[in-house]
């Protein structure tokens, strides 16, 4: 395959980064076009606060990086009944860090709930829904500007915000989506040939329940 070669080549660097090697890869197709993507997940800043996932794409003989990522690697597939067509689903989780106070260390976090766009060169996360938490504290909220904002987005109740991941999924039946992770701890050690084996596995690996 010469997407999976192109990527091997070392002319596009995605594997070249020895920090890189902490992190997962695998194929999917995110815009249902029968092509797969390369998803290449990493940690922020090494820290693992949360994980940030670059998409990369074959386009007339060229491996291309999508502009904008996704937050978490694993998104989930729906077939929409109503309009005959397949949506991705992603929930995202980030640490924003901690409040030192006289009563102690407080630690703030964020969840988002969105839909996923590819339209073969961007990516977007839409964000229908996020909570704020601060330890067992918790700020529902309708939509969210970006991933870990929600500021300005309409506060609601947990009940409301419930009812709002419910109702996004009516009418839409879960695909069950399937991918494979390659092991990137042992990504090093692989031979030229492991390595498009392993790739090759993950590419031929992803399928979804056809509606």
């Amino acid at each position: 395959m010469i997407f999976i070669s192109k990527l091997l080549s070392g002319s596009y660097g995605i594997f070249d980064d020895a920090e890189n090697m902490l992190n997962d890869y695998y194929f999917a197709d995110l815009n249902y076009d029968g092509v797969n993507e390369l998803f290449f997940a990493h940690h922020s800043n090494g820290r693992g606060a949360h994980t940030e996932c670059d998409v990369y794409y074959y386009d007339n003989g060229t491996v291309k990086k999508a502009s904008g990522r996704m937050y978490s690697p694993d998104f989930s597939v729906y077939y929409n009944k109503s309009t005959g067509k397949y949506e991705s689903y992603n929930s995202t989780f980030g640490w924003l860090g901690a409040d030192i106070t006289s009563s102690g260390r407080h630690d703030k976090y964020w969840y988002g709930n969105s839909i996923i766009s590819f339209d073969g060169n961007s990516v977007k996360e839409n964000y229908y829904s996020s909570i704020y938490r601060m330890d067992d504290s918790y700020t529902y909220y309708q939509g969210a500007k970006s991933y870990k904002n929600s500021d300005g987005c309409k506060k609601i109740t947990k009940t409301e915000y419930n009812k709002l991941n419910s109702d996004k999924l009516k009418n839409k039946i879960n695909a069950n989506a399937k991918y494979s992770f390659v092991d990137c701890k042992k990504w090093n050690s692989y031979s030229y040939s492991q390595k498009k084996t392993a790739l090759l596995n993950s590419y031929n690996s992803f399928k979804y329940d056809r509606y």
